[in-house]
C-alpha cells in the first residue's frame, strides 16, 4: 500500500486534501476490498470508458461498423488507433459494410471495371 494525497474541490470552494492508503497490486486492492467490490469497480469503470471510446466516435461520425470494429481491438487504457496502423483490408470492409445497398453496387462494378481494364 502507498499513502496518497486525493484532493477535491467544488465549484468556488478551497480544494480538500486527504491521505488514503491506496494498493499498488491487484492482489493488494483484493486484500484491502474484497475480489467482487474490486471487480465491480472495475466493470463500473470499463462500462465509462468504453461509453466514452463510443462517443468520441460517434462525434466523428463513425458508422456503428467502424465503431464496432474499433471495440472490438479496444481495451481499457489503451487508444485505438493513435499510433497503430489501421488493417486495410479491414478499414475497407467496414466501410463497404456502412453504404446502403445502391451505393455497394456502385463501388462493386468500380471493382470489376477496374479488374478488367
Amino acid at each position: 500500500m502507498k499513502k496518497a494525497e486525493i484532493s477535491a474541490k467544488v465549484t468556488g470552494g478551497e480544494p480538500v486534501t486527504v491521505t488514503y492508503d491506496l494498493p499498488e497490486t491487484l492482489d493488494e486492492a483484493v486484500e484491502k476490498f474484497g475480489a467482487e467490490k474490486v471487480l465491480n469497480g472495475f466493470l463500473a469503470d470499463l462500462r465509462i470508458s468504453l461509453q466514452s471510446f463510443i462517443r468520441t466516435r460517434i462525434q466523428k461520425g463513425y458508422t456503428q461498423v467502424q465503431i464496432q470494429a474499433d471495440v472490438d481491438r479496444w481495451a481499457p487504457g489503451t487508444r485505438v488507433g493513435v499510433g497503430q496502423k489501421a488493417d486495410p483490408q479491414q478499414a475497407f470492409l467496414a466501410w463497404f459494410a456502412a453504404l446502403p445497398p445502391e451505393r455497394q453496387k456502385e463501388e462493386l462494378q468500380k471493382l470489376r471495371s477496374a479488374l478488367s481494364a
